[in-house]
């Protein structure tokens, strides 16, 4: 509801008086005008009067509705009689999105002055300005276009959801669009750092415990195991090549300077949600840093060099969302499959966000 002073009040209950529109837009400096022919001075803010400058029939403001619907609404304001140095000062400022007032005063009869005081105007359309036109004949017309804040929730949004655009507008040195991509295949778990559990085990279908497995057998991963990149993406262990830079356990790029692939007849594990994907001999980091494999002796045998212990029910795991609880090994034999493993120059790479070996 607006409020407006007795004075003015009086003044649109009389017979006659003096109504203006006061303009004010936000360009660089803030353009300042009113509807009549002569300049006249206020100030919104109370903090010293502002020169508005008499444009009379130069300037024009298409009609104002005020209903009770809560809608986007756009007017034009022209103003005609540029000079051509306005003209390129206009437009040269970067003023879309920028705010603009207009209020209604009226005028004392004998002084010419706004009614009312600093209270007397009302306030009769606030918003921001759009794209701007240009007339040109005998003389030269702007017309710029200002909606209300209403507007903002029909208008399109600019630019593009990447990392370039993210960078130039945002912050340079953010990084975030590169995992964009791999998000569709991260695991997620709500409430706890345990990934849930497809189902009731089969208490025929695994030991709990590690020396489950069959003995031997390379440690290796099915072909569509995916392994994390260096740039967040994710390739098939099959697609690897030599010189394909992947994620590593400690957070940096590895080369790829080996691939290994070979058929496999034996069991393959899947931990928790996964489906079977990894033999039993292949090592995964536990939480502490330590090497676990779920086939301890062939794991042994196949990497004599570094430690490793039994990946059971219950070990808890490093992945690439933190360390995960193992409440569920399951267990698939296979006949003549062929398993890939890849070698990295730093010794670790990420299997379907399990820490790996790449041994």
């Amino acid at each position: 509801m607006k409020t407006i002073d007795s004075l003015v009040q009086s003044s649109l209950d009389g017979k006659n008086f003096g109504g203006v529109i006061l303009a004010k837009l936000h360009f660089n400096p803030i353009l300042r005008y009113n509807s009549s022919y002569q300049t006249v001075y206020w100030d919104e803010s109370g903090g010293g009067d502002q020169a508005y400058l008499g444009l009379g029939h130069l300037a024009n403001v298409s009609v104002l509705t005020e209903t009770n619907e809560l809608a986007a609404q756009t007017i034009q304001l022209s103003i005609s009689g540029i000079p051509n140095s306005a003209i390129t000062d206009v437009f040269s400022d970067e003023y879309i999105g920028k705010p603009c007032y207009l209020w209604y005063a009226t005028l004392d009869p004998t002084t010419y002055a706004i009614e009312g005081g600093q209270n007397g105007p009302i306030l009769m359309f606030a918003g921001r300005m759009d794209f701007g036109t240009i007339e040109f004949g005998e003389t030269t017309t702007i017309t710029i276009n200002v909606t209300n804040r209403l507007a903002d929730w029909e208008r399109a949004r600019g630019g593009r959801f990447n990392q370039g655009y993210q960078q130039r507008k945002v912050d340079p040195n953010d990084q975030g669009f590169r995992y964009v991509q791999g998000i569709q295949n991260k695991p997620l778990t709500w409430g706890a750092i345990t990934i849930s559990d497809p189902g009731p085990p089969d208490p025929g279908d695994q030991d709990g415990g590690g020396g489950g497995g069959v003995p031997g057998g390379d440690p290796c991963f099915i072909g569509d195991t995916n392994i994390t990149m260096s740039d967040g993406y994710y390739k098939s262990i099959q697609d690897i090549k030599i010189g394909d830079m992947v994620m590593t356990t400690e957070g940096k790029p590895g080369k790829v300077i080996d691939l290994h692939s070979h058929s496999y007849t034996g069991k393959l594990i899947g931990l928790n949600y996964r489906e079977p994907f990894a033999t039993t001999a292949h090592p995964f980091m536990n939480a502490a840093g330590v090497w676990t494999a779920y086939d301890v002796t062939a794991s042994q045998k196949m990497v004599p060099n570094i430690e490793i212990s039994s990946l059971e029910i219950g070990t808890l795991l490093k992945t690439s969302i933190g360390n995960v609880v193992i409440d569920y090994i399951s267990e698939e034999e296979v006949t003549d499959t062929i398993v890939y493993n890849i070698t990295v120059d730093t010794g670790t790479y990420i299997a379907n966000g399990f820490y790996v070996h790449n041994k």
